[in-house]
């Protein structure tokens, strides 16, 4: 039976590139700096990020150690296995703020104070 192409990138091509540019921007690189880690021009990695082109497993291993972060992050699949079942929300971390956003929330000690941010937030996002 002849193979089926579809139009448009793959959606786990693009979910994988979504996590590739949410962990590099929150380890501070530029599409540059990860493109010289993967001896790749800065071109190269949005493609990856966009999901138009396939990232090798190896280079998807590179991605990782450049960002610090273990290489499973990437995959959708293990979503499932990481506990609650659901998708991770990547796609907020691309709002622009969202980052810094978090990065600040996660210096806050006090428990109660967190408590009262994510009811504040809440609160707000349930008025607009």
């Amino acid at each position: 039976m002849p193979r089926v192409r579809t139009k448009g990138p793959n959606p786990v091509d693009v979910e994988v590139g979504r996590r590739i540019r949410a962990y590099r921007q929150s380890a501070g690189l530029s599409q540059t700096e990860l493109g010289n880690a993967l001896n790749l021009t800065f071109q190269q990695v949005q493609k990856y990020e966009k999901g138009l082109n396939r990232v090798a497993p190896s280079r998807l291993e590179v991605i990782a150690r450049a960002c610090g972060v273990p290489v499973s992050v990437f995959m959708p699949s293990l979503d499932e296995q990481k506990g609650d079942g659901g998708p991770l929300p990547f796609a907020e971390l691309e709002i622009r703020g969202a980052q810094h956003l978090l990065a600040a929330f996660g210096k806050i000690k006090n428990n109660r104070t967190r408590a009262t941010l994510v009811a504040l937030a809440e609160e707000m996002a349930d008025r607009h």
